[in-house]
């Protein structure tokens, strides 16, 4: 018995330290860019999508568009925030985030012809990838998918499931800062820890649905 015990906590502190190590190293499993080298004007992507997010995605869309790597941005319409029906009280919501690309878009020289929007109250990377699938068909063609960095690989799975047809490269913008001693940052510890749990999920058959949003509370009505 004596024997088993200590082979037994021998095995947790192994994977204790495993688990340790893979942590410290998520700033390079997670964030691993796929390779852009053979996309540009002469062999175009047919089209470079932005997941919604963060500001920063269609900041780095716009330098891929200018650089002639596809000639047009799909722009995801995730759905809004909880507290913009609070806002909404007040008349202070907010823009939707899909119109915020746009205007950032744009502003970096990007043509209105050349955006488009997919999908409507989008709750998850799952679920934009089943709504771009949707409207672009099947393959074979190349997407490239714009994300924040810490969320490259599990967006280079999803896509990958959703969008068997496709060839999609994933690319992590680099506006958005992502230190490689991400445990250092409260913000990035914790997109790194949320991301971590999101990916062990996903990596067990779970996805996230129209079901899975938390809904806001009933507001009392307005005066």
């Amino acid at each position: 018995m004596r024997g088993a015990l200590a082979w037994f906590g021998g095995l947790c502190l192994a994977a204790l330290a495993l688990a340790a190590a893979a942590m410290l190293l998520a700033g390079a499993w997670l964030t691993r860019d796929d390779d852009l080298a053979g996309i540009g004007p002469e062999r175009p992507a047919a089209a470079i999508v932005v997941l919604g997010g963060s500001p920063f995605r269609p900041l780095h869309a716009a330098d891929l568009f200018a650089r002639g790597l596809a000639p047009r941005i799909y722009v995801s319409a995730p759905v809004r925030g909880k507290d913009a029906a609070l806002l909404e009280t007040v008349d202070a919501a907010p823009l939707p985030q899909e119109e915020v690309y746009i205007r950032l878009l744009k502003a970096r020289g990007v043509p209105d012809a050349a955006i488009r929007t997919f999908g409507q109250g989008l709750v998850s990377t799952a679920r934009e990838a089943e709504e771009l699938s949707r409207v672009l068909g099947p393959g074979p063609g190349v997407l490239v998918v714009v994300t924040s960095p810490y969320h490259v690989l599990r967006t280079r799975l999803t896509f990958g499931r959703e969008l068997p047809g496709w060839r999609v490269l994933v690319s992590g913008t680099p506006y958005e800062p992502f230190p490689a001693r991400w445990w250092t940052t409260q913000q990035t510890a914790l997109k790194v820890l949320s991301e971590t749990a999101k990916l062990a999920y996903f990596l067990f058959g779970g996805r996230f649905g129209p079901d899975s949003y938390d809904a806001p509370a009933a507001l009392p009505a307005r005066p």
